[in-house]
């Protein structure tokens, strides 16, 4: 029972502006309030790369690893992450449009424990605002 969420806004950069932005992940933690950190753990960027996530929630802070699972510039990042609790796809579609750039963010959330389960229709509404918020902060940070 996949949770998945998807957001659009527009930007006044091209595709392989907005593409490079979220690609260098250092830049990540402007526009995801949750993140800490987000790095390769290796100095590969291909697909298949591993990566770290270094998240907050609320009072606790937490690990996740990943790898990039599609990684095609400048129209798409695909990175997938994963615990006990969870397994997450964080997606990027970058289309022209006139004047800049249509960005697709899309989460898609797995809940991977009993508990989790059972509480993912109560989560939903909070998962949607993140997405949605970090929808926005992403525009803003690439100067909306």
């Amino acid at each position: 029972m996949a949770i998945h969420f998807q957001e659009r806004v527009e930007v006044r950069r091209t595709p392989a502006q907005c593409f490079a932005y979220v690609d260098d992940f250092a830049n990540t933690p402007q526009w995801n309030d949750q993140c800490i950190a987000l790095q390769r753990e290796s100095s590969d960027a291909r697909e298949g790369g591993g990566l770290s996530y270094t998240y907050k929630q609320a009072q606790r802070t937490g690990v996740m690893h990943g790898e990039i699972l599609e990684r095609d510039p400048p129209r798409r990042l695909l990175l997938g992450f994963g615990d006990k609790l969870y397994r997450i796809e964080v997606g990027f579609r970058f289309d022209a449009i006139p004047g800049g750039t249509r960005i697709e963010h899309s989460m898609r959330i797995e809940p991977r424990s009993f508990v989790m389960k059972l509480l993912a229709p109560l989560s939903r509404r909070a998962m949607k605002e993140q997405a949605q918020r970090q929808a926005k902060a992403l525009a803003l940070a690439l100067g909306g």
